[in-house]
């Protein structure tokens, strides 16, 4: 988004000009314009603005017009929305903001009001306005933090933020004042603030390139969390390698408080036993969040947040992150079928542990195409499925000849196995009429994985992988 009195066409110049501005291989760019406006700072003179601005007094609670913001902001989150559905299957985290000057006010609000979390948010010379402390004020606070999804953000919403020393109207020392009072004081964990000597009002070549370098090592990042651990445990039961070039894929999804880094290492560890033949494996990991449970409070690693209530309450679960993090891994299919297969899913597994196995199910029932196999542990048939099968009835007959696996312990004291085995079978078998469905239990297993259970899943991969050749 571009400043006050710029346009779309002034970024488009500088983009064609590689040497101004360096744009990253496979990146769309996008460049909305500001609407045409009277801005009272310069004298009533008609210009594209985002928003109106009386004056530059950081003291002054009034000088932005909060009207024309949230009317702009709203704007851009339909844009992000558009593109995150278009591009990458709602996945939004795939999705950047970014601006200059007004253009990074605006950045740094679309970044919060969406109620997802995005990529990471690029702001240079710009500041937080009176609205952000508005919507946090004293009896807007707890809407606020609901509306914007802001615990989640503080602990995982990247944000870069360049500014020059030089500044004038928009002072280092003003911006720093403001940083304390917004960023730092809600503990933002991924946000940096560089500022850069002898530089005014304006980006200099080294802001543009240190502003990559944040692209890029959030790019290297989303890929070690989903699924850069591929390619990295290929070896059959017998432990002999076995490797090919366009091997099949598992997607193993984690459970709560774990990762994929954690299954990697049980793999390699040979603790557990692997499919025959070379196989690939992909491990993603879910997002951070705050965990508040009997055993353990603090920030880790789950793929929605759940309370204390039976599995098949559907106030259990948070469905929003449900639906977001649905989107990350039909996403992550995709890309791996495209990338390995030419996009055949039949060589596509998808399989997971507790959470895990629940995102498993649901990603089967509202996935386009019919996937190799469904492995689950540990996990039952959440309330959310009929809301998918109601969207989705033309998927339902991928569901019917697909081979599922769902394994379960049975001394689970989370999901207790009389209960999970009866939902199971009238949801798969007499619900959805599937055909190779297939339900075991293991006597002393509690709530955990066992070598059994992994083996019970390389047989059924064996077995599709031994009929898909015939």
């Amino acid at each position: 988004m571009h400043g006050l009195n710029e346009n779309a066409e002034f970024y488009r110049q500088k983009i064609t000009d590689s040497q101004s501005f360096e744009i990253l291989e496979g990146f769309k760019i996008v460049l909305p314009t500001a609407p045409l406006r009277k801005v009272t700072v310069k004298g009533g003179q008609e210009m594209h603005a985002w928003f109106d601005v009386k004056n530059f007094d950081p003291t002054d609670p009034t000088r932005s017009n909060n009207e024309h913001i949230l009317e702009q902001v709203h704007r851009i989150i339909r844009l992000a929305t558009k593109y995150a559905k278009e591009y990458h299957q709602g996945d939004y985290s795939k999705v950047f903001v970014g601006g200059f000057s007004q253009g990074c006010s605006m950045a740094f609000l679309v970044g919060l009001f969406i109620p997802q979390v995005l990529g990471g948010i690029i702001g240079f010379a710009g500041r937080q306005v009176p609205l952000y402390f508005d919507m946090l004020s004293e009896g807007k606070r707890e809407s606020t933090e609901k509306l914007w999804n802001l615990t989640e953000k503080v602990l995982n919403l990247n944000v870069f933020h360049y500014h020059g020393e030089d500044d004038f109207p928009i002072t280092v020392g003003s911006v720093k004042e403001i940083n304390e009072r917004s960023w730092i004081k809600e503990g933002f964990k991924r946000y940096q603030f560089l500022t850069e000597k002898g530089l005014g009002h304006d980006i200099s070549n080294d802001g543009y390139k240190r502003a990559n370098q944040f692209l890029i090592d959030i790019i290297k990042n989303q890929s070690q969390h989903m699924g850069c651990t591929q390619g990295t445990v290929r070896q059959s039961m017998k432990g002999t390698p076995a490797i090919k070039e366009t091997p099949e894929i598992q997607i193993f999804i984690h459970g709560e408080l774990s990762s994929g880094e954690k299954v990697l290492e049980n793999l390699q560890s040979g603790m557990f036993p692997f499919p025959e033949g070379g196989f690939q494996v992909v491990l993603p990991t879910a997002p951070i969040r705050e965990i508040q449970k009997s055993f353990y409070t603090g920030p880790a690693n789950s793929w929605y947040i759940v309370n204390d209530r039976e599995f098949d309450d559907p106030l259990r679960y948070n469905e929003d992150h449900i639906r977001d993090q649905l989107a990350v891994i039909r996403a992550l299919i995709k890309s791996k079928a495209e990338e390995y297969h030419r996009s055949d899913y039949s060589k596509i597994f998808v399989g997971g542990m507790s959470q895990g196995g629940f995102l498993s199910f649901l990603t089967a029932l509202s996935f386009p195409e019919k996937l190799a196999g469904l492995i689950t542990m540990s996990c039952a048939v959440c309330p959310i499925s009929e809301e998918l099968i109601e969207k989705n009835p033309g998927f339902m007959k991928n569901i019917e000849t697909l081979p599922i696996l769902q394994f379960h312990g049975m001394e689970d004291q989370l999901f207790k196995y009389e209960k999970v085995k009866q939902q199971s079978e009238e949801f798969w078998v007499q619900r959805l009429k599937v055909k190779d469905f297939t339900f075991i239990g293991e006597e002393g297993l509690g709530h955990k994985t066992s070598q059994k259970g992994l083996e019970a899943g390389n047989r059924l991969i064996e077995r599709v992988l031994k009929q898909s050749q015939q």
